[in-house]
């Protein structure tokens, strides 16, 4: 009984992270399609493809982790040592990249006639390629430092501690590392989407009272409802992944499942809150229905 369980657990890890693949692919898949036809790329596809390869590597390497763990039980240490290198540079770049969609959401609805604002949208927009670089390449630094950082002090803690408490300590100092580490994430996360909510708040209060601009409030309110629940789902993983370092008695299997759930939740949100990815997956669910009730 133990081991069906056990099995059965890891079965419905594997289950959330292939469903992460198929909604991630659909996402990279419906991007390139547009590009194909001739569709012009737009800052929003660049990002939303970004995340959507940043997430289905996630889920990959999850769904790889879970079927290693279940039949092999260890990971060989450089083989561990990339994976969770990848790993944390995807979840990395998942919080970043969904930082800097928000970010442009906001600039492209803005009518702010603020200077500043203005200059800022020229930079941000004609420069989103080099904006997508530097948050892979500031992720890949933060998973590396993190890694690093989270070793050293195991091992530093180990060599002066007694042998009978040793891997308490080490653990404990490196976990303690790991949660201040997360929150700082979350803090700038936090940060940024007040900074993009208040301006965008009194700006809606503002055009609100104008009978001809529903359509735009329609719009504002859209996209502060899509960068709040962009911030609650990242907030909600962070939370998680930094009270997952105290003993709440989760198996690892059950871990990757919460893991999961939240990039993949996100990612079925976006293709709902994105006009483009909604269009298309509404012509998809047709054709399929087509399909099932022609037989």
């Amino acid at each position: 009984g133990e081991y069906i369980a056990h099995y059965l657990e890891y079965a419905a890890a594997g289950i959330f992270s292939i469903a992460g693949l198929t909604v991630q692919s659909f996402i990279i898949a419906m991007i390139i399609s547009d590009r194909l036809k001739g569709g012009l790329m737009t800052a929003v596809d660049q990002i939303i493809f970004s995340l959507g390869l940043s997430r289905f590597v996630f889920h990959f390497l999850s769904l790889w982790r879970i079927l290693y763990i279940a039949f092999f039980t260890t990971i060989p240490k450089i083989l561990y040592i990339i994976l969770t290198i990848i790993g944390n540079t995807s979840a990395f770049s998942n919080i970043w990249l969904s930082v800097l969609l928000s970010v442009v959401l906001t600039l492209k609805i803005s009518t702010f006639h603020n200077g500043i604002i203005l200059h800022l949208k020229l930079i941000i927009l004609h420069r989103i390629m080099h904006l997508l670089a530097a948050s892979v390449l500031l992720s890949l630094g933060c998973a590396s430092f993190y890694f690093v950082m989270v070793n050293v002090i195991f091992v530093k803690h180990s060599e002066n501690s007694t042998s009978d408490n040793i891997s308490n300590e080490g653990e404990n100092s490196a976990n303690s590392v790991v949660i201040v580490w997360l929150l700082v994430f979350l803090v700038i996360y936090f940060l940024s989407t007040a900074l993009l909510i208040i301006p965008l708040c009194l700006h809606l209060k503002r055009i609100k009272s104008d009978d001809n601009l529903t359509c735009r409030v329609d719009t504002y309110i859209k996209t502060i409802t899509f960068i709040i629940m962009s911030f609650l789902m990242c907030a909600a993983y962070i939370i998680f992944t930094a009270t997952n370092k105290f003993d709440i008695n989760l198996s690892v299997a059950g871990m990757f499942i919460i893991w999961n759930v939240f990039p993949l939740s996100h990612s079925v949100f976006l293709i709902y809150a994105i006009a483009k990815l909604r269009s298309h997956f509404v012509q998809i669910f047709q054709q399929k229905n087509k399909c099932f009730f022609s037989r």
